[in-house]
């Protein structure tokens, strides 16, 4: 991938940018510095909960779709945080 930078320091620094930003993601779901993706801030996950992260169309009735299939199974959704970027939610 193209990191637009000029230098080995920069080099490493962005790809130690690069790799935080992963990172973040991975352990909190949180979203930064995307060009696909909003950007997403999520608070700390509840003891005892798992995190899902569901990446659909944005159109009216997918997230809709999506909830009815935890509903169906009886699973309670604690938090639900939903961002939009042009054609993906």
């Amino acid at each position: 991938p193209h990191l637009g930078a000029s230098t080995d320091e920069a080099e490493d620094a962005a790809a130690a940018m690069a790799a935080d930003t992963i990172a973040d993601y991975l352990e909190t779901g949180t979203i930064t510095n995307s060009v696909n993706f909003p950007a997403v801030s999520l608070p700390a996950r509840p003891e005892g909960s798992v995190r899902i992260s569901v990446i659909n169309k944005n159109q009216p009735g997918v997230l809709a779709s999506i909830t009815d299939v935890f509903a169906k199974v009886k699973m309670n959704i604690v938090q639900q945080i939903n961002q939009s970027r042009g054609d993906v939610a």
